[in-house]
């Protein structure tokens, strides 16, 4: 069974971009469980491992690929050493491009030469920093999930019915939550959202995330916060607020909790 730990990746737009880059883990290293808007690809540069997908555990060895979807709780863990190219498709370059990788759903490991050979290119071109490289990467990154559209579509029949269900009102949530987590949200209001019962999307969610649904919402907001804080420009009554707090007192408990540091000794830091 895969370590379990939670790490937010704030999902704002300004912040998520299209890149490429090598990563190297050796056990009991891990990646901690994690999700975001955009599109995630790995490949297995050598090395094998376990990968955490659609809240299934897969092994992964070296040449294939995985992809893990818009807001799939996912994650990589290895006995031993795993070498891999990570890819990340920023969510609005495929929005702005008519594709809604929300709606998408590909398969979650196969192998395949030409993602591979374009994986490299890419690269090569973001490695040396070529001319107009960052252009460059929106392309290749395009032309993957052109290619992914075409070839590597898959549906969730690979999972059983009752798992299907919950990824799909897991990824609701996460999708809700990340648009609204700055508005006076609730279980409650998540629920409705989905259509379920709150007491079935908390367990749901607390077993496939690794955490609950108010500790997810008040990470993005005191992340958020931080970021607020840094500009050193409000209050902090005026930060608490355009967080999605409405009480200060929460606020700073909450930032101590999850930071470290009250609001005002994280400000001087």
């Amino acid at each position: 069974m895969l370590k379990a730990e939670f790490q937010v990746n704030f999902p704002e737009s300004e912040k998520s971009h299209t890149y490429i880059r090598r990563q190297h883990l050796k056990a009991p290293n891990f990646r901690p469980i994690n999700w975001h808007e955009d599109l995630e690809l790995l490949y297995i540069c050598s090395g094998s491992g376990t990968i955490y997908s659609h809240l299934n555990e897969y092994p992964i060895h070296t040449g294939e690929i995985c992809v893990f979807d818009s807001f799939d709780p996912h994650t990589i863990s290895t006995d031993s050493e795993i070498r891999f190219l990570i890819l990340n498709v920023n969510a609005e370059l495929c929005r702005v491009n008519r594709i809604d990788i929300s709606e998408l759903s590909f398969c979650t490991i196969f192998t395949d030469n030409h993602i591979v050979s374009m994986l490299y290119k890419m690269l090569g071109e973001c490695d040396n920093r070529l001319p107009y490289w960052n252009l460059s990467a929106d392309i290749y990154a395009l032309e993957i999930i052109l290619h992914l559209m075409k070839n590597h579509q898959a549906s969730y029949n690979n999972i059983s019915e009752s798992k299907n269900k919950s990824f799909s009102n897991i990824r609701t949530a996460l999708g809700y939550i990340t648009a609204n987590y700055t508005n006076a949200i609730t279980l409650d209001d998540v629920a409705a959202q989905i259509g379920v019962n709150p007491a079935h999307l908390a367990r749901e969610f607390k077993k496939y995330t690794h955490t609950t649904v108010i500790s997810y919402i008040n990470s993005l907001r005191i992340k958020h916060a931080q970021g607020l804080i840094a500009q050193k420009k409000y209050a902090m009554s005026e930060i608490a607020e355009k967080s999605g707090f409405n009480n200060l007192s929460y606020f700073s408990r909450a930032f101590r909790q999850y930071t470290g540091f009250s609001p005002s000794k994280y400000l001087r830091s």
